[in-house]
């Protein structure tokens, strides 16, 4: 994908890839209530602080829920692709995406109508609003070396179909590219399938040390590796410190 243009498609099933590209962060806070008194409040259940925008959001619920309690979510900007499960101790909500967020986008989550907890505590919309940021993600199109996407830190992206190539380019002098799977098999040639001579065991969280003579630009291809479609991967660059 080329810089500046918008990201789309749906999730992919979850199978092996090569992968090339993308990476998209979440930063996230709460917002304090304007109510002293409140005490019950949710947050994202996860402590790492970025979060893919093609996975899961788990939010954590400071008590448990009550039986009779569906949580619902509103997102803003509006987001409607999603289902929520309750874990069996109902203090956790999983939202699983049928499509992606958005990348490079500021959201705001808070509830879509009051819940009980099993304390019988009352939590209602306007109590408690969860904020977070998606930082970057995969865009098409993106599937040739001539409309690659820069690459300078990291992104998610996703294989689309079988035969889909995911193009990334770096243009300044890197150390490491790394490429981490997330729910599939992926991994990532630099200089594109025609440059790699020797073939590459896949690596959960697999990285390559970028020579110093490389010449730039370094073209990096991602692709399926069993020709297959699904799951999604982090790429991304570290950069060469002067």
């Amino acid at each position: 994908m080329s810089n500046g243009k918008s990201g789309g498609g749906s999730v992919k099933s979850r199978l092996p890839i090569f992968v090339t590209s993308t990476a998209a962060f979440l930063l996230f806070c709460v917002v304090p209530s304007d109510n002293p008194e409140q005490q019950f409040h949710f947050l994202l259940a996860d402590c790492c602080d970025t979060v893919a925008p093609f996975g899961e959001l788990r939010i954590a619920f400071s008590e448990p829920l009550s039986d009779s309690s569906r949580p619902e979510f509103i997102f803003n900007p509006p987001f409607f692709s999603f289902s929520v499960e309750m874990n069996a101790f109902r203090d956790t909500a999983l939202l699983n995406f049928s499509e992606p967020l958005a990348g490079v986008t500021e959201y705001q989550v808070r509830l879509g109508k009051t819940v009980r907890s099993l304390h019988n505590s009352v939590f209602r919309p306007e109590d408690d609003t969860l904020q977070f940021v998606t930082i970057a993600r995969e865009q098409e199109p993106n599937d040739r070396r001539d409309i690659a996407d820069t690459l300078q830190g990291a992104v998610y992206g996703a294989i689309a179909m079988v035969n889909d190539t995911d193009w990334y380019v770096i243009t300044s002098a890197v150390k490491k590219v790394y490429c981490i799977s997330s729910g599939s098999r992926t991994g990532f040639l630099p200089g594109g399938p025609e440059a790699w001579k020797e073939p590459r065991e896949f690596a959960e969280n697999d990285t390559v040390v970028i020579s110093d003579t490389a010449s730039l630009p370094l073209y990096i291809a991602v692709h399926s590796y069993l020709k297959s479609v699904g799951g999604y991967y982090k790429i991304g660059c570290l950069p060469k410190r002067p």
